[in-house]
């Protein structure tokens, strides 16, 4: 190697190194990668990183995914690394969906040179701002120099990045590294030399995690106390205390989204139930509130959705990140203050006599009236695998659950639980994308048995998830609903024209017992209720299990809108 290129391989060791370390400093506990040479800088300073976890998974929209279920499971930041090309194309839906939910990823995409771009170099595209508008931040960072001055822009860029990405409105940002060849010294890589006046200590000295400081309400709040029926509509990221306290505070109904905690609380004013509660005319036309409080984003019933548009009633919305969560772009006053903030501050509401009562009483008789269904029903039907989870599943366990009917279907018939159940999934872009590999990432975090509820189309869209098998730690049982297509569509008005069947439906006849042997994992198929109970409820410790739940698309429809159709005053 000659004085030039040993010259360029120690610059780019160091700024591997000065990435890895400062990461590391920030909080940054994983990196999740796919092969590559031009990220080899990055990678191999991670790997020689003691306090970071490097996990190798092949394919690049698998490793972003799998990454948003470790940031969901963690809290923390979690670094994402890839080669140049059309491999960071690859991590634009992971990018998408943590943009949209607010998940801190810190893409970090390796490039070619100026030299080599618009040349046909070969895995050379146009990455910058790649992402546009779903990344909080971009920056491309200049080609490696082996200088204190060169190491330092670096080291604040990173920070900078990861303040970004973990503050009052958290998602991913894109650092882009263009590196020359070599990337390193093979002696060297474990413990690559760094500038005569460097000094680790020093250098990371002022590096720390961000403090969060607590946002001071300027709203006057007594104009609250003009209101004496209260509705609270609690999204995911409301914790199930502060929705309970700012519920009592108001003597409200908290009508839970399908991942908020409230539904794993005991609050005496939860609401599960209102997607049937607002399907029945006498009792829609029974509970108009006053003024309604949501908390977050709004839960995915369309059902509700309607019934706040034609309220027109005085909204308050409240969003840490003070982003704009109101789809409805109701008459509204936009509060951007953390939840405890807010909780902390309400007044205590007098409340009318019987208001929150109308509501529980309400649902404590559709609640019977449901379960006695759900009694009936014998044949597989994938709403009755929802009704079931949330009666069996552990205590203290995770269930990522898949969007399209899965999601849907929790919203309208998981029954509320008392333990420590936590509830997960994509829900900024709802898209089906990565759903597997966000499941792994959570299981692989947590240290908890976890669980997926996923449609076959969702299962099968990210299959790749499972090439993740041999570097994935944690129990993963992944419950694939196979109607043998696109249920969801089945609702819709386009499901009584001919094309249907070819165009929406997308049905499929993949053997998913045949993928999951290619694969090496345990797949079972029950065929009644009992045999399904028990494989649930047999703990796996280690390792991915698939328990495939074959249904009829046809008559789970007709299922699913009779127990809808269910009312308190029908």
């Amino acid at each position: 190697m000659n004085e030039s290129s040993l010259t360029n391989a120690r610059a780019t060791q160091a700024w591997g190194t000065t990435l890895a370390r400062t990461l590391s400093a920030l909080g940054v506990r994983h990196v999740v990668f796919s092969p590559g040479s031009r990220s080899t800088p990055l990678i191999l300073a991670c790997e020689a990183c003691k306090d970071l976890e490097t996990l190798p998974i092949l394919d690049e929209r698998s490793a972003g995914f799998y990454a948003i279920g470790l940031a969901q499971m963690s809290k923390k930041p979690v670094a994402v690394v890839c080669t140049s090309g059309t491999a960071p194309a690859n991590l634009l839906p992971a990018a998408v969906e943590a943009n949209m939910s607010g998940i801190p990823l810190l893409l970090l995409t390796a490039d070619r040179p100026p030299e080599l771009r618009d040349c046909q170099a070969g895995q050379s595209i146009d990455q910058t701002k790649l992402f546009g508008t779903q990344v909080r931040w971009f920056h491309e960072l200049s080609l490696p120099r082996f200088h204190l001055d060169a190491l330092s822009y670096l080291r604040q860029t990173i920070v900078q990045a990861v303040g970004t990405a973990t503050g009052s409105n958290p998602g991913p940002v894109h650092l882009n590294f263009p590196f020359r060849e070599p990337f390193f010294v093979e002696e060297e890589w474990t413990n690559p030399p760094m500038p005569a006046e460097f000094a680790w200590d020093h250098f990371l000295e002022q590096v720390s995690p961000q403090v969060a400081t607590r946002t001071q309400l300027m709203e006057d709040f007594s104009m609250f106390e003009n209101f004496r029926r209260w509705l609270v509509v609690a999204g995911e990221g409301c914790s199930a205390k502060n929705a309970e306290v700012i519920s009592e505070k108001l003597g409200a109904p908290v009508l839970a989204d399908a991942f908020s905690s409230v539904r794993e609380s005991v609050s005496s004013h939860r609401i599960l139930r209102f997607e049937n509660l607002l399907r029945d005319d006498i009792f829609r036309s029974e509970v108009t509130p006053d003024a309604v409080l949501s908390l977050g984003s709004l839960p995915t019933s369309k059902t509700l959705r309607s019934w706040l548009s034609e309220l027109d009633s005085p909204t308050w919305v409240a969003e840490p990140s003070g982003c704009n969560v109101d789809g409805l772009h109701r008459r509204s006053v936009h509060l951007a203050c953390d939840f405890e903030a807010l909780a902390d501050s309400l007044p205590k509401i007098e409340a009318d006599y019987g208001w929150l009562e109308s509501w529980t009483k309400a649902e404590a008789r559709l609640e019977t009236k449901l379960s006695e269904a759900f009694a009936q029903i014998t044949n597989l039907f994938e709403g009755k695998v929802t009704h079931l989870l949330s009666e069996i599943l552990p205590d203290d366990c995770n269930l990522v659950v898949a969007n399209s009917m899965p999601v849907r279907d929790v919203e309208w018939f998981w029954q509320g639980g008392k333990g420590k159940r936590r509830l997960w999934g994509n829900r900024g872009a709802n898209g089906i994308d990565g759903t597997l590999s966000t499941a792994l990432g959570v299981a692989h975090a947590s240290g908890s048995q976890t669980f997926l509820l996923t449609g076959d189309l969702a299962f099968l869209h990210d299959a790749n998830g499972l090439l993740a098998k041999n570097v994935f730690q944690g129990s993963l049982t992944v419950v694939v609903v196979n109607n043998h297509g696109g249920g969801i569509f089945e609702n819709l008005p386009i499901a009584n024209l001919p094309p249907f069947e070819k165009c929406f439906a997308t049905p499929q006849e993949v053997n998913i017992s045949k993928l999951c042997e290619a694969h090496g994992i345990t797949h079972a198929k029950p065929d009644d209720w009992a045999t399904f109970e028990d494989f649930i409820r047999e703990p796996l410790e280690q390792g991915i299990r698939v328990i495939e739940v074959v249904t009829d698309r046809k008559s789970d429809v007709e299922t699913r809108q009779n127990l809808l159709s269910l009312g308190p005053s029908t």
